[in-house]
């Protein structure tokens, strides 16, 4: 049993690094389709073959090049021309989790009754500022109003 446990934990760790070799290789060319390198392969008469090869790397190549799926969440606003809004950009910040910026129970504190938008203009200029920023914003509602929850 010991030892059917350690060949699937070599099997594990060899996958995971011929993964981490084929993904360095990816995002090191700059070609979209393939990635070249140079082998120099021995034949068995001892003679050294200094032709480049490709590799085909398709399923790996494929969303070249590479687009960061990080983000950012923030407490503060970010507005264009903003320090906090430039520091995202510079990180290549994909989206921003906009968390605590809309309250459902201010917005709209009885049923039925009117929603006010005004509340929201700040919020408006940020959501303008990532559209020109290129990043995505995330939108969470907080603060239901009591008539909105089931208890």
């Amino acid at each position: 049993m010991k030892r059917k446990k350690r060949a699937i934990q070599l099997l594990i760790n060899l996958v995971l690094v011929v993964a981490i070799l084929i993904s360095i290789l990816a995002f090191s060319t700059a070609n979209g389709d393939a990635a070249v390198m140079a082998v120099e392969p021995v034949s068995d008469s001892g003679e050294t073959n200094t032709e480049a090869a490709t590799i085909y790397l398709p399923v790996v190549m494929k969303d070249y090049p590479w687009v960061s799926p990080f983000g950012v969440e923030t407490q503060n606003y970010l507005t264009e021309g903003s320090l906090l809004l430039q520091r995202a950009s510079e990180l290549d910040a994909r989206w921003v989790r906009l968390n605590h910026k809309i309250s459902w129970m201010d917005l709209q504190p009885n049923e039925g009754g009117p929603i006010n938008w005004g509340l929201l203009a700040t919020f408006e200029d940020q959501l303008r500022a990532l559209k020109v920023a290129g990043i995505t914003p995330i939108v969470i509602v907080n603060d239901f109003p009591r008539w909105a929850t089931v208890y």
